[in-house]
């Protein structure tokens, strides 16, 4: 459950919904169920979901410890690790990330 909470909340996958997702009337994605289940989840042996797991309970840990606490390190390397699971080029990153 991890490994998905990483991969929903990574920029790759918000940016995604933003870009794709019916919106409010305010403009704001929904991210409905059927939104979600749209989401292509990539497979990864459990060895290769250790790492992000890890950043996930580093920010777990930080936000519980301090609800204010700066976790954007951690979330970039999930967004690292996102990237690298999808199997994006470093084109494809800078136009996602400019966006």
């Amino acid at each position: 459950m991890k490994y998905l909470c990483g991969i929903l909340n990574s920029y790759l996958i918000t940016w995604m919904v933003t870009n794709t997702a019916l919106t409010t009337g305010t403009g704001l994605p929904q991210w409905k169920k059927f939104t979600v289940e749209e989401v292509p989840v990539p497979y990864a042996a459990p060895s290769a979901e250790g790492p992000l797991v890890d950043f996930v309970d580093q920010i777990l840990a930080a936000k519980d410890a301090d609800p204010h606490a700066d976790v954007t390190a951690l979330e970039n390397e999930i967004d690292q690790l996102v990237y690298a699971l999808y199997g994006l080029t470093k084109q494809e990153i800078a136009a996602v990330t400019r966006a």
